[in-house]
């Protein structure tokens, strides 16, 4: 790699953490590009340069987010799933979520919309239904037991309320694996 590889490549990364750091403080709604390049300490020009839009460089920080995050969930969930390891999967997810400066995964304030823009909550989703799937049901299950594919999309609500939770108490990574792991009880799971 020669180094204006390396220059290019460090600038990059510079511009992603920004971004980052800018969706964690602002939202995806109110981050402007002027207020990337000031934290980035570059240009609005360098950045339009590298990404082309505003959007593009908004999905490639939250790609990076989900590439930082993905090989902790994984390895999480490598080997033969259990309720115990779904449920430490799931305190990673609310701790990324919910921590706002110095965490390695800090997830993007996208997590906080309904409809979410994060394209790649698919990836997290889909680590976690296979995870449930290879869960035994719960001895003593019954008929009153929902649909699995229903609780990543529970996963992420009780991600979203602790995010946005103004009023509500605040809700801790804990406090969330404890709530989702009432949720897979309820599941039969």
């Amino acid at each position: 790699m020669t180094f204006r590889d390396t220059v290019k490549r460090l600038r990059r990364e510079k511009m992603l953490q920004a971004t980052r750091e800018d969706l964690a403080r602002l939202g995806c709604d109110a981050l402007q590009m002027k207020d990337v390049a000031a934290v980035a300490s570059l240009s609005r020009t360098t950045l339009y340069g590298e990404y082309g839009s505003r959007n593009a460089l908004i999905d490639a920080a939250l790609s990076a987010a989900v590439d930082d995050l993905m090989p902790r969930l994984e390895a999480e969930l490598s080997s033969e799933p259990t309720r115990t390891k779904i449920l430490a999967a799931v305190e990673l997810l609310a701790q990324g979520a919910l921590e706002r400066r110095g965490s390695y995964i800090r997830l993007p304030c996208c997590l906080r919309r309904v409809e979410c823009p994060w394209r790649h909550w698919d990836r997290v989703e889909l680590t976690i239904s296979q995870a449930l799937d290879g869960l035994p049901d719960a001895p003593g299950g019954d008929d009153t037991s929902f649909d699995t594919g229903l609780l990543p999309w529970f996963l992420r609500m009780v991600l979203v309320f602790a995010v946005d939770a103004k009023d509500a108490p605040r809700l801790d990574q804990t406090r969330v694996a404890r709530i989702f792991g009432a949720i897979l009880a309820l599941s039969g799971k």
